[in-house]
């Protein structure tokens, strides 16, 4: 006879199932931030397409400008930049629209090179005899180079398009990142294609003194394409995205929700806590080496065998720290600093730390699944222990480890954040809090307080180029803007570096209360720190 399900276990689901109905409400209000944004963003630049159409239309209807083309040409700067406006619109965790957009593109931009080529006046064939000086319009053999100029774009912007299709498996041909970056090459080509087109034309009705080119058409057509090339390179847009999230007056509970939702992505809540659930896996700090955090990279073998063997199981709440560091900084120098404050806990406590490394608890070469369980992972974890090098604010990864955990409402007393300098490690905060460090760690502390002072966040990278559009994405939805985030990171640092009394500025709740559903069910499933024992 089977044995029924312990009460135990019923509270355990039931608590599960709260925590994904406060992720997927979190989930669906950061959708309607980000969806204010993403409309804002296309109904501007549909109103300005269409005013532009219209605008064409008069002119040319109403005779106010001599040749039709030259009405075109003064109208054609509008209707491009509502395009490029409409477009702003798609953020990387938009997939399903970007594949919308994709499939527009990829069959429009051939076929309106087609159009072009096959409704020209005169035949290709009496253009292609003609002189480019001839003194009227239909002996004009420039317009041979326009319907070249056409159909190559048409047909390269749609080759560009074209990989951002499903596979036959079922999986995408590339992440959203660099399907949207596509997307913007493809755009910005066609910008491109016009200054190319019209200001060769302006150029010669000014040389030539053929009046039916329109000089002034071509060259204000021309001139407007190349700032349209420039205005809406990636930089610019990312400052335009920072810029209206700023704007748009989000309140902090709104801004966390919309950082979840772009963190999840198409993943359900179900999922991300399900995928963190199974896989969250910690390293007592006993199994540590200090080569363990020189490289990100595993090598094949018993080495594999043996990290693999260093890691266990636990349920969400059993990790003592989350360990956030750069692989970039010095491998001996985060072990060492480590190692200060696992020794300190240890005399406190009676036992090793738990903790949660990148290396062994997270699958790193999945974007994804890694934004989608961060949350969780953080929640997890009972503090953060920020191994804060000289490289540690360059990399995107790290701040945003940074900013969830400030965005999820913890405690800044659960942050401890270690100094480490070039080789030399420092002691740290918390329960390092009666340690002294030496005269290289402070001066590892001195650097590092220089290096927050003058951060910058359109530093930082990641090792993967594709994934930074989509990082700095969750940034601008969590913070508003680039000079919030700064603001933020060091209200959040300094006080921990300078020991002076932390703020209780900065500490942000998510939407729907899922931050605290979250540490209800790991405060009510783990068992007292000090006395835990190891689980099996």
């Amino acid at each position: 006879m089977i044995a029924p399900p312990t009460l135990e276990r019923s509270e355990s689901d039931t608590r599960f199932l709260r925590l994904a109905q406060n992720l997927n409400q979190a989930r669906k209000e950061g959708a309607k931030v980000q969806a204010r944004a993403s409309l804002s963003f296309f109904f501007a630049g549909l109103a300005l397409f269409f005013v532009a159409i219209v605008f064409d239309i008069v002119l040319i209807s109403g005779g106010l400008i001599g040749v039709p083309y030259k009405a075109a040409n003064f109208a054609q700067p509008f209707w491009l930049s509502g395009i490029l406006i409409a477009l702003l619109g798609l953020l990387p965790s938009y997939q399903k629209s970007q594949i919308v957009v994709a499939g527009i593109m990829a069959i429009s931009a051939p076929l309106g090179a087609f159009a072009f080529t096959y409704t020209l006046d005169p035949p290709l064939s009496v253009v292609c005899a003609a002189d480019y000086t001839s003194a009227t319009a239909d002996g004009c053999a420039m317009q041979v180079y326009s319907t070249v100029a056409y159909a190559v774009t048409g047909i390269t912007c749609s080759a560009l398009v074209l990989p951002a299709v499903r596979r036959r498996d079922g999986t995408w041909a590339m992440q959203p990142s660099v399907r949207l970056r596509r997307l913007w090459a493809a755009a910005r080509l066609i910008c491109l294609l016009f200054a190319a087109n019209t200001l060769p034309l302006g150029v010669v009705a000014l040389v030539e003194g053929v009046d039916y080119l329109g000089a002034a058409a071509n060259l204000f057509a021309g001139s407007c394409a190349l700032l349209l090339l420039l205005a809406f390179r990636p930089s610019s847009r990312r400052r335009m995205h920072a810029l209206l999230f700023e704007h748009l007056h989000f309140d902090d509970q709104s801004r966390a929700a919309a950082m979840v939702a772009s963190m999840t992505g198409g993943i359900t809540a179900e999922a991300a806590l399900q995928s963190a659930s199974l896989n969250f896996r910690v390293v007592d700090f006993s199994e540590l080496r200090a080569d363990d955090f020189a490289s990100s990279q595993t090598h094949g073998g018993p080495a594999t065998a043996r990290r693999g063997a260093r890691t266990r199981r636990v349920a969400l709440g059993e990790c003592d720290a989350f360990v956030s560091h750069s692989w970039s900084d010095d491998g001996d120098a985060k072990f060492c600093a480590l190692r200060t404050w696992a020794e300190a806990f240890t005399a406190r406590f009676g036992r090793t730390p738990l903790l949660w490394v990148d290396k062994f608890s997270l699958n790193q070469g999945n974007l994804s699944q890694g934004l989608a369980s961060l949350p969780v992972n953080l929640a997890g974890c009972a503090r953060l222990v920020c191994l804060l090098g000289p490289t540690y604010l360059d990399r995107l990864w790290t701040l945003l480890e940074l900013l969830t955990f400030t965005r999820m409402g913890a405690d800044h007393s659960a942050l401890v954040v270690l100094p480490i300098g070039r080789g030399v490690p420092a002691a740290g905060a918390e329960d390092t809090a009666g340690l002294e460090a030496d005269q290289g760690g402070r001066g590892a502390k001195a650097e590092v307080i220089e290096k927050v002072k003058a951060f910058a966040l359109r530093d930082a990278t990641c090792f993967d180029h594709a994934e930074r559009d989509h990082l700095l994405e969750v940034i601008a939805s969590g913070c508003g803007s680039h000079l919030a985030f700064e603001r933020m990171l060091r209200a959040v640092l300094m006080p921990a570096l300078t020991g002076s009394v932390r703020p209780t500025v900065g500490v942000r709740r998510l939407s729907g209360d899922f931050a605290q559903a979250i540490r209800t069910y790991f405060t009510q499933s783990r068992r007292p720190s000090a006395t835990r024992s190891p689980p099996t």
